[in-house]
């Protein structure tokens, strides 16, 4: 699988909710007033100071990795690798001084193989391709004085990037395996070889996780910045059957049903109701319920339904 138009892959409502915090005004005066202080938390003597470049030399797969991902981001240019001192698997990516800076831990090289680094480093990347570092998401998360619903606009578009931050890195790994074990460790801290971290039962965890969602009735994930590791795990498996099909319609239904199960992280919204999940199962049965009364289910009824199943 090559990044041929990675744009057309991104995530749209990464596109569309990024569009929106930037026509706020509110946002925008943000933007202005925390410009000095992103820039100097981005500086490369920054990095420097506290890492190491990864020269060929001394990380040559480290280096392969990067450089296999640079040819797929074109539009990226001064990219700089770095790694820094943290147990932890981790990596961010960071712009300044006409340079693209990605860092990984020093974690993240002890325990993941080449492919598995390749996602991890893809994924941040994929940050910096899609503009994500243009408008301070973590520091407007934060910001008590914003407005409620650019606020919440923020959090929903950080997860909404880290769908599209997933396809960049599934594409630059170019297996779906490698990058179930990469998202695995990473959220887990389990680096064990004798575990197996299958894409497909690691997504099917997200049904569960929705499952125990709407049970128990929880409104309060709005907050979290990242989607549920098992729905990333479920939104690339999507992505890679859509892609593989090569059908651009699978490829929008693969969104429609990402952004549902997305919608189990948001806020109850009654202006969208039908896209809640946590609603799904009580239009499906009320549905089904209307639609028997008179002893038969109309093309029209069956079709709204399914929908909604």
């Amino acid at each position: 699988m090559r990044l041929a138009d990675h744009d057309a892959w991104r995530y749209p409502p990464d596109r569309d909710l990024a569009e929106r915090l930037r026509a706020s005004p509110a946002v925008q005066q943000r933007i202005r007033n925390t410009a000095a202080g992103v820039a100097a938390r981005t500086r490369r003597s920054a990095r420097l100071a506290a890492a190491v470049m990864a020269d060929p030399a001394v990380l040559p797969h480290l280096a392969r990795a990067i450089d296999g991902i640079r040819t797929q981001l074109p539009g990226i240019t001064g990219l700089e690798l770095f790694v820094y001192n943290d147990a932890e698997l981790n990596g961010f990516v960071s712009t300044g001084d006409k340079r693209t800076i990605v860092a990984v831990s020093s974690g993240a090289v002890n325990h993941l193989d080449a492919d598995e680094l390749a996602y991890v480093l893809g994924h941040e990347l994929g940050h910096a391709a899609y503009g994500h570092l243009e408008i301070p998401a973590a520091l407007l998360a934060t910001d008590g004085s914003l407005p409620a619903g650019d606020a919440a606009r923020v959090r929903s578009w950080q997860r909404a990037m880290e769908i599209s931050a997933d396809r960049t890195g599934l594409v630059a790994c170019g297996s779906l395996a490698a990058a179930a074990r990469a998202l695995f460790k990473v959220a887990s801290g389990i680096v064990a070889d004798r575990v197996v971290a299958s894409p497909e039962l690691f997504a099917a965890q997200c049904q569960r996780l929705a499952d125990e969602v709407i049970a128990a009735g929880d409104d309060a994930f709005h907050h979290i910045s990242h989607p549920f590791p098992p729905l990333r795990m479920r939104a690339m498996l999507l992505f890679q059957e859509a892609i593989d099909s090569g059908d651009q319609e699978r490829l929008q239904a693969a969104d429609t049903a990402i952004a549902a199960m997305l919608g189990m992280m948001e806020p109850c919204d009654s202006g969208a109701a039908l896209t809640d999940i946590r609603l799904r199962t009580f239009f499906f049965w009320g549905g089904l319920w209307l639609a028997l009364e008179d002893q038969a289910v109309s093309p029209l009824e069956n079709r709204r339904l399914a929908e909604v199943a």
